[in-house]
């Protein structure tokens, strides 16, 4: 952290800043000197064809990767110089919706969400089971408390996978191709449930997505990751982006879906 870091109030830093970070694949280079900052509450969506390292980005953000070259901070702390206990409590502020929800087979969904709990936390069990039945009641799966992942559907898991991403009340929540998989009508629910959570409870949200309607349902600002130039090729909000971004790239993925159908005006 640099001195200027250190005598700065946290609530005046950004909630998170990336500079000058390079990721990787392996021993090849993904993507080179990426810089961002987020505000706290802030939406954020990464978007960019095939091969342009969206979910690795994802990867660095939450620690699953090393950053070898750049600096990842979270209210001005960097994230690779955190020690242990002040670490742990960083990552407690994650929460992380990763594509097939991530759930323990063995376990039910009411187990599932109760997980973090117990691992972070020294509440009684009463306490919570009631916290595992509002987070699950959140994402309206209250009456499946007792059902296993093999027993309910795609979107259903998904919704599981975020109530457990929430179970800490994490200031972060992080979405690796949330609407993946999932039929039109469960990929704009759950669109509605993410904009939910940060409208009630301020929570910063990172989105890795190529899905155009989740992109413009949830409107927020986005991150063009460009695996020709290795770069952040646009920061800006997804509607002014699609009409005026100046490379002809961004305005043709903004305005198409994958099968080459424009996408209707908003």
């Amino acid at each position: 952290m640099s001195k200027a870091e250190e005598r700065t109030p946290a609530h005046t830093l950004p909630f998170l800043q990336v500079k000058d970070l390079e990721t990787r694949y392996g021993e090849r280079v993904v993507m080179r000197h990426i810089s961002f900052e987020l505000q706290a509450g802030e939406i954020c969506l990464i978007i960019g064809g095939s091969g342009c390292g969206k979910s690795t980005l994802l990867r660095y953000l939450i620690g699953l990767l090393p950053s070898e070259a750049g600096h990842i901070f979270y209210q001005g702390i960097d994230f690779a110089l955190a020690d242990g206990p002040q670490h742990e409590q960083m990552v407690q502020q994650f929460g992380v919706l990763f594509q097939g929800g991530a759930l323990w087979s063995d376990m039910s969904l009411a187990e599932n969400v109760a997980l973090p709990l117990q691992r972070h936390t020294s509440l009684p069990p009463d306490t919570i089971a009631d916290i595992v039945s509002l987070k699950l009641a959140l994402v309206g799966l209250e009456k499946s408390q007792h059902l296993y992942p093999s027993e309910i559907s795609g979107g259903m898991r998904k919704l599981a996978g975020l109530a457990r991403a929430m179970a800490l009340d994490p200031r972060i929540l992080f979405f690796d191709e949330p609407s993946a998989g999932l039929d039109p009508i469960s990929a704009r629910h759950l669109d509605e449930l993410i904009l939910n959570v940060n409208r009630s409870f301020g929570t910063t949200l990172v989105i890795v997505t190529h899905d155009l309607e989740s992109i413009f349902k949830i409107n927020g600002r986005v991150l063009f990751l460009d695996a020709e130039t290795q770069s952040v090729l646009a920061d800006g909000p997804a509607r002014e982006l699609r009409e005026h971004a100046p490379q002809e790239k961004i305005r043709q993925f903004l305005r198409f879906h994958s099968d080459g159908a424009p996408i209707h005006q908003r």
